[in-house]
């Protein structure tokens, strides 16, 4: 549950104040490092920001840990104009 909670917290505070919601997910894959859900957060803050790198390097790790991911594996496509 709070895992959940954390990663929608970082996702709605993203809009605006990315750099809280980055530190906010951050802090929660400290605690969960393996939750797909705040991965996918933590890119799509570093797209709206206009970071490809990072947002490529969290979409990476979230594909880690869900292989087939179908969202992660068309956002790197697409990251990387593919």
């Amino acid at each position: 549950m709070a895992l959940r909670l954390l990663a929608n917290v970082a996702e709605r505070i993203g809009r605006s104040r990315p750099e809280v919601a980055i530190a906010i997910a951050e802090f929660n894959l400290t605690r969960h490092p393996k939750d797909p859900q705040t991965y996918l957060t933590v890119g799509q803050i570093h797209v709206a920001r206009g970071d490809t790198a990072s947002a490529v390097r969290a979409f990476q790790r979230g594909l880690e840990h869900l292989p087939d991911n179908q969202f992660f594996q068309a956002a790197l496509r697409q990251l990387r104009g593919r």
